[in-house]
């Protein structure tokens, strides 16, 4: 059976603005978001939970209470950061760690077992690592078999004084939950609501009903009730892995600004780079490039490129940097070349792999150029072709924006089910060999210019001609006509299809799909 560690921290963003901003420690604060139109407090500190400021309060109620309490805005990227370093301090010590946005942090303990035989020699460890490494009060940390047992156990357990560390036993998930105030549970406000007024105070109250009656009583919330008092519930985190910023630096000895040089040094820069990411499973999501130049300043240019999505290809990166190195030539010599993976993401093993086949080949041509375009043009620039649902073969195509993560389907898409391994037969031959006849739509795949609008043809005789312009062609071979018709709920329409075999007057034969309605003959598309 698994077991799993959870590491609480009250107030974990406002420590976060504290251990970025010393100088606020010993005022009432209150994190707010002053540009809502109703703002609320999201996390006061102790000295304001002294004045009676609580969370869910209203701001106004908060200034009436304390008028001395500094208001400060929320501050995501300083929450990340501490949570960033926090993770790469429990990372040191267990495999698998993740977190919530609560700030909760949650440690797998399977496999540890040889390392640390005790748990709580171990929660004791995770607890002073937090608190020593990264700054952090007031860290509880709790041990159960369900990652909700030990979230819950952890939550009810922060008010204690020193911090706790609480071991559940195994399989005493249920037991230990039913010692636990039903608030300690994190109910939803209607259910919560409705638990006072039943009257219900303990979690061991709910656990002695018979199975599925709270379900049969409330539904869906009772399900999920049910399944939190027995530590059922699935409480989500994210496992995450510390975000190692790779770099790499050359000091050139004689510097230069000449491209084709340092397009050289910048390749030996980028390889090293890229096997430093990928040593750790990882691909370059964003790349900063710095130039230090030789001037008297030491003036210094940087440069952030962001291929389309998590790559190794060298030679994806190297063309952005060929466009920028091009388009903006330093104003002076290079004397050092420094590159940053300042992003990251997970490399498929299609990436990592050592022989790439033909297909990968294909994709990552294929991303390159889009990246390469929609670095000129911006990314709504580029367009792809997307078929919907309509009758009209002019109608089944809309343009739409290309997403970056639908390029490997773009770069092999699947073969049409019209293009069978056979050649197509026409209609009068199945019928000749007792066949079912084989429908024009069918026939006529693989389409090799569908044309936006149809355009109007010209017949007299047996030659035609596209507009009033185009050159007269002799009609070889006609087959069909097939009847199409649909869209009564719109304007409506019924056209004839044929397929035409023309011959132009130099000898070249073109293949026409032409429709004939109540305008006269019109071009649908050519053929191959």
């Amino acid at each position: 059976m698994g077991r799993t560690a959870c590491l609480w921290i009250a107030r974990f963003e406002l420590q976060a603005r504290l251990l970025a901003e010393p100088s606020w420690r010993g005022q009432p604060l209150i994190i707010a978001d002053t540009a809502v139109l109703h703002p609320v407090v999201l996390e006061t500190s102790p000295e304001g939970a002294t004045a009676g400021l609580r969370r869910g309060m209203s701001l106004a109620t908060a200034r009436a209470l304390c008028p001395a309490a500094t208001i400060l805005p929320p501050d995501p990227i300083c929450g990340r950061r501490l949570a960033r370093q926090a993770i790469e301090t429990l990372y040191r010590l267990a495999p698998v760690v993740g977190r919530d946005a609560e700030g909760s942090f949650f440690v797998e303990l399977d496999g540890l077992e040889r390392l640390y035989p005790d748990e709580a020699v171990l929660a004791a460890r995770l607890q002073r690592a937090l608190v020593e490494d990264c700054g952090l009060e007031g860290v509880v940390v709790a041990v159960a078999d369900q990652p909700t047992s030990a979230w819950v156990v952890a939550r009810s357990a922060r008010a204690a004084t020193p911090p706790a560390r609480v071991i559940v036993p195994r399989g005493e998930d249920a037991t230990f939950l039913a010692q636990l105030p039903l608030e300690a549970l994190p109910l939803p406000p209607a259910l919560a609501r409705l638990v006072r007024l039943l009257g219900w105070t303990h979690a061991g109250e709910l656990q002695r009903l018979p199975p599925g009656a709270l379900m049969r009583r409330f539904g869906q919330a009772g399900v999920e009730l049910e399944q939190r008092l027995r530590g059922r519930w699935a409480q989500r985190y994210r496992v995450e892995v510390p975000e190692l910023i790779e770099s790499s630096e050359l000091h050139l000895d004689a510097p230069t600004a000449e491209l084709e040089p340092l397009l050289f040094l910048h390749k030996s820069v980028l390889d090293r780079l890229i096997k430093q990411v990928a040593v750790n499973r990882q691909a370059i999501a964003a790349l900063e490039v710095t130039l230090r130049l030789a001037d008297a300043a030491h003036s210094v240019l940087t440069r952030r490129f962001s291929p389309l999505r998590p790559t190794l290809d060298g030679r994806a990166l190297l063309e952005l940097l060929t466009l920028w190195l091009a388009e903006a030539p330093a104003a002076d010599a290079v004397a050092t070349i420094t590159m940053r993976a300042v992003e990251v993401g997970v490399a498929t093993l299609r990436q990592l792999r050592l022989f790439e086949r033909q297909e990968d080949l294909a994709e990552e041509a294929l991303s390159t150029a889009i990246g390469r375009l929609a670095a000129a043009f911006g990314r709504e620039a580029i367009v792809r072709p997307v078929l919907i649902d309509r009758y009209l073969p002019e109608g089944r195509l809309r343009w739409e924006v290309v997403d970056p993560a639908a390029t490997a389907t773009m770069a092999a898409p699947p073969r049409p089910r019209a293009a069978r391994q056979r050649p197509p037969a026409s209609a009068a031959d199945a019928s000749a060999r007792g066949e079912p006849p084989v429908s024009l739509a069918e026939e006529v795949w693989p389409v090799l210019q569908l044309l936006a609008a149809p355009l109007v043809v010209l017949w007299q005789g047996d030659r035609v001609r596209v507009g009033e312009r185009g050159p007269w062609q002799r009609v070889m071979a006609c087959d069909g006509p097939c009847t199409v018709e649909g869209e009564w709920w719109a304007e409506g329409f019924q056209r004839q299809y044929l397929l035409l075999t023309t011959s132009s007057p130099g000898g070249e034969r073109e293949r026409w799909w032409v429709y004939r309605d109540r305008a006269g003959y019109h071009l649908q598309a050519y053929l191959d």
